[in-house]
C-alpha cells in the first residue's frame, strides 16, 4: 500500500514520440530521469546513453524507481531494457525487475552475461508486449538483487529494435529529455 502510494505521489507525464502515420514510433526513457529514484543511486556515464543511469541498493525489497508517462493512442509495445552486466566478474548476479502498470515483466533484466556494443557491459535484452491504454500509464524499476545497473527503457511496436551504435546516445537524449520543474 505504502509502495503505491509512492508510485502515484512520485509520477510525473513522459512524451512519446509518433510517426506522421498516427502508430506509436516507440518511447525511449533513460533511467536517471525518472522523478523518483526510490532507494536507487544516480551515477554519471559510465558507458550509458544519456547523462547516467541508475543503480540498485545492496539490500532488496526497497522502495523502486518510478515514473509516469502518457501514451497518446493506445497500442502494443514491446518492452526494451538497456541493462548491465559483467561477464568476466559474476555474471548474471545483479538483476533487476520493470513493471508497467503494476504488471511485472517474466525477464529479470541485468543477467544478460554479454560484454555489449562497445565491450563495457551494457546491452538491449528485450522483455514482454504491453498493450497499453491511451493516458497515464506507470513504470517502476525494481531491484531484486544489489547493485543492478539500468540505463533506459524501450518500449517499441513489436518487431522493432533499440538503437545501437555511436549514433545511438544522440537519438535517445532527443527523444527523452524530461519537462523541468521551473
Amino acid at each position: 500500500m505504502i509502495r503505491a502510494a509512492g508510485i502515484l505521489f512520485y509520477t510525473v507525464l513522459l512524451s512519446l514520440a509518433f510517426s506522421g502515420t498516427g502508430h506509436a514510433a516507440g518511447l525511449y526513457i533513460e533511467a536517471e530521469e525518472l522523478p523518483f529514484h526510490g532507494e536507487w543511486q544516480r551515477f554519471g556515464r559510465g558507458g550509458a546513453f544519456g547523462s547516467g543511469y541508475l543503480m540498485s541498493p545492496p539490500e532488496v525489497g526497497l522502495y523502486p524507481a518510478v515514473g509516469c508517462m502518457t501514451v497518446d493512442t493506445a497500442g502494443s509495445f514491446r518492452l526494451w531494457v538497456r541493462s548491465k552486466d559483467f561477464p568476466e566478474d559474476r555474471p548474471g548476479i545483479r538483476r533487476l525487475a520493470v513493471e508497467i502498470n503494476g504488471t511485472r515483466d517474466e525477464v529479470e533484466f541485468g543477467a544478460h552475461g554479454k560484454t555489449g556494443s562497445r565491450g563495457d557491459g551494457w546491452h538491449w535484452e528485450q522483455g514482454g508486449i504491453y498493450a497499453l491504454p491511451a493516458g497515464e500509464s506507470i513504470v517502476a524499476f525494481i531491484g531484486l538483487t544489489g547493485w543492478a545497473r539500468i540505463d533506459a527503457l524501450a518500449l517499441l511496436p513489436d518487431g522493432d529494435t533499440p538503437p545501437g551504435g555511436t549514433a545511438a546516445a544522440a537519438s535517445i537524449k532527443t527523444i527523452t529529455r524530461l519537462p523541468r520543474e521551473e
